[in-house]
C-alpha cells in the first residue's frame, strides 16, 4: 500500500536517453514499526537502457523532505541494513546474482535529556455498579508532546475487578490470527471483545481496530491491539494476576509519538471484568508502569472512575 518512487534524469556528456523511474514497495513490520524497502515487489534498476549496458559504480538516494525522518528517542546501537544484488555474466538471469550484506551503524545521542511523564485514566461503566456487575472499560492513554516514545506499559487494575473466565467465548489462535494477510484476517469475531484507536501526529488519520484474545505460551490468552489505517501495527499484551489484581503487560512498543490511545473494552454479557464490590464506594485505584524508550521510569496511581447513578462518590 506504501511506495517511493525515484525519478533519474539519465544524462551521460552529450547522451540523453531519457528519465528512469524506478518505483520502490514499503513494508513496514506490524510488531516492531521496522520500515523495509522490498525489493521483491520493487521496480529493478535497470541493467540496460537503450541499447548500453549499465554497470552501476556508484548509487546516492537522499531523502531531504523537511521533518519528514525522525530521530528515535531510544539511544540504543542500531543500523541501517540492506542486501545488494550484483548481476552475474547474464544480466538477464537472476539466478546468477549474488548477494551482498551492507550495514550502517546509526546511534542517537542525548536521549536522557527528553522528559517522559504520560497520563493514564480508566472508567468503568455499567447498569449496575454492584458487586457481580460487568462494566465496560475505558482507558485513554495520552502522552506529553516532545517526551520520549514509550517502550513498556503495565497496568494492575484495583481490587474491585476480577477477571471473569465464563465470558471467554472464544479464543483467536496463532494461526488463525496469521491467515488472511495476518492482523487477525482469520480470527473468528467472536474473538473480539473490544476497539481501539491510536492518533500520532506522523498521520493525518487515526489508527483503529479490534481487539482480539489470541492463543499465548502464558496461563491466560494474550490481548492483541491490532491499528489499522495507512499503515498496521500489532501489539500483543499479556494478561496474568498480581496479588489477586488483573495486570496487562505491553513491551516493545514501537518508538513511534502518539498523541492518544483510547481503548474500550466491552461489558456485559460479553464483558471479561467482573465487579467484587459497589465501585461507586469509596475510591478505587490502578496501579502503572511506564518506561519511555530512553529508559525512564513513570510510575502513576490514577483513580477508576466510575459511572454512578445519583450517587456520590465519598
Amino acid at each position: 500500500p506504501l511506495s517511493v518512487v525515484s525519478i533519474t534524469p539519465a544524462v551521460a556528456g552529450p547522451f540523453d536517453v531519457g528519465t528512469v523511474v524506478v518505483q520502490e514497495a514499503l513494508r513496514l513490520d506490524p510488531v516492531t514499526g521496522v520500515v523495509r524497502v522490498d525489493g521483491n515487489s520493487s521496480d529493478p534498476i535497470p541493467h540496460i537502457l537503450a541499447g548500453i549496458p549499465l554497470k552501476i559504480r556508484d548509487l546516492r538516494v537522499y531523502v531531504d523532505r523537511p521533518e519528514f525522518t525522525l530521530t528515535p528517542t531510544s539511544c540504543d546501537p542500531m543500523a541501517t541494513t540492506a542486501d545488494v544484488f550484483g548481476s552475474g555474466l547474464d544480466v538477464f538471469n537472476v539466478a546468477d546474482d549474488v548477494p551482498v550484506a551492507l550495514s550502517a551503524r546509526y546511534q542517537a545521542a542525548a536521549c536522557g535529556r527528553l522528559g517522559y511523564k504520560p497520563r493514564l485514566k480508566i472508567h468503568l461503566a455499567a447498569k449496575r455498579s454492584t458487586r457481580g456487575a460487568f462494566p465496560r472499560l475505558r482507558g485513554v492513554f495520552r502522552p506529553r508532546a516532545g517526551d520520549a516514545n514509550t517502550d513498556r506499559i503495565s497496568v494492575v487494575l484495583p481490587g474491585s475487578e476480577l477477571l471473569e473466565n465464563a465470558h471467554f467465548r472464544t479464543i483467536c489462535t496463532r494461526v488463525q490470527f496469521a491467515a488472511d494477510g495476518g492482523l487477525g484476517g482469520g480470527c473468528p469475531k467472536g474473538a473480539i471483545y473490544g476497539k481501539v484507536t491510536a492518533w500520532t501526529p506522523l498521520l493525518e488519520q487515526p489508527l483503529t481496530g479490534p481487539v482480539y484474545l489470541r492463543s499465548s505460551n502464558h496461563q491466560l490468552p494474550d490481548m492483541v491491539l491490532v491499528l489499522k489505517g495507512l499503515v498496521d501495527i500489532e501489539s500483543a499484551g499479556r494478561i496474568d494476576s498480581i496479588g489477586g489484581r488483573i495486570r496487562a503487560t505491553f513491551e516493545n512498543v514501537p518508538d513511534a509519538p502518539l498523541t492518544k490511545v483510547v481503548l474500550n473494552m466491552q461489558g456485559g454479557k460479553k464483558g471479561l471484568l467482573v465487579n467484587s464490590t459497589d465501585i461507586c464506594q469509596g475510591v478505587h485505584r490502578a496501579r502503572a508502569q511506564l518506561i519511555g524508550h530512553n529508559g525512564k521510569l513513570h510510575v502513576a496511581t490514577p483513580k477508576v472512575t466510575a459511572k454512578c447513578k445519583g450517587k456520590r462518590r465519598r
